[in-house]
């Protein structure tokens, strides 16, 4: 973590890295296509204050609809919910002329037998079903929508209803997506094998499950806007940048930009605890 805090220097990173980003806001107009792109950071060097400062400078450039992806746990999607309503000052009362939070912090609750639960705050069926999240009436406003998800099959299973019941409305309306930790769970593990291999017994999926769903989310609209955030790259690099289907679209390949995030002022992280050797440093 880093020794010092200097609000001014996180302040002037955020804004130069995201003035390199917001450019392929205005590219995925013209690109036929949703636009793919990738932010790599070391570990504590501020991808979430990043991706917070992003979500305000799109929604200052009129996109209607950010869904933040948020690890596999409910600790971790909690925990991302937090930092972000912080970050857009949720619960001032300023707040509701600019953002409509369709997602919550999780919270407890004691049960008619004494019992203390845990309510989610994720998407979920009732979250779907609330008239207040009726995605026509959401986009007929100037605030932007703000999702944060855990990344499993339910939640975005829910996501995809909730999108594709409404293709004719967002299909060329831009959609943010944020990929917290990226190189987790998000990238597709199935080896594509020549068709003159496959064994017509087997039924081979295209993606794995989450993957998958990811990108139908994505192919929803042709404006969508991709970014993965992450601090190891290398799957990220290393997928498939010619996996395409007519269901799927594209692969989450970063085809359009790569950012890296520099290094905070005395930023403690592996290369200054550890030689190219691997060795502790004295």
């Amino acid at each position: 973590a880093s020794k010092s805090y200097d609000p001014r220097e996180q302040i002037k990173s955020i804004q130069e890295s995201t003035d390199k980003i917001l450019p392929y806001f205005r590219d995925s107009m013209m690109a036929g296509r949703p636009t793919y792109g990738l932010v790599v950071g070391d570990v504590q060097s501020g991808k979430t204050a990043n991706f917070c400062g992003l979500m305000t400078r799109a929604a200052d450039s009129g996109i209607p609809l950010i869904i933040v992806m948020s690890g596999i746990t409910n600790v971790l999607r909690n925990q991302t919910q937090k930092r972000v309503d912080d970050a857009l000052c949720r619960n001032v009362a300023s707040d509701s002329n600019y953002w409509r939070f369709i997602t919550n912090q999780d919270r407890e609750e004691i049960s008619r037998d004494g019992k203390k639960r845990i309510r989610s705050g994720d998407f979920t069926q009732k979250s779907q079903d609330n008239p207040e999240n009726n995605l026509e009436d959401l986009l007929d406003t100037d605030r932007t929508s703000v999702l944060v998800i855990k990344k499993r099959p339910h939640t975005l299973e829910k996501l995809y209803e909730w999108l594709s019941n409404n293709r004719q409305l967002i299909f060329r309306r831009q959609i943010l997506f944020i990929d917290d930790e990226s190189d987790s769970a998000s990238i597709n593990n199935q080896r594509n094998i020549p068709e003159h291999e496959v064994d017509l017994d087997i039924d081979q999926e295209e993606a794995t499950r989450i993957n998958r769903l990811i990108r139908s989310c994505i192919q929803i609209s042709e404006y969508s806007i991709y970014i993965g955030y992450t601090a190891t790259p290398y799957a990220a690099l290393l997928s498939d940048p010619w996996d395409y289907s007519e269901e799927l679209g594209h692969s989450l390949y970063p085809r359009d930009f790569i950012v890296a995030l520099p290094q905070p002022t005395k930023h403690n992280g592996t290369v200054e605890f550890f030689s190219d050797y691997g060795y502790l440093r004295s």
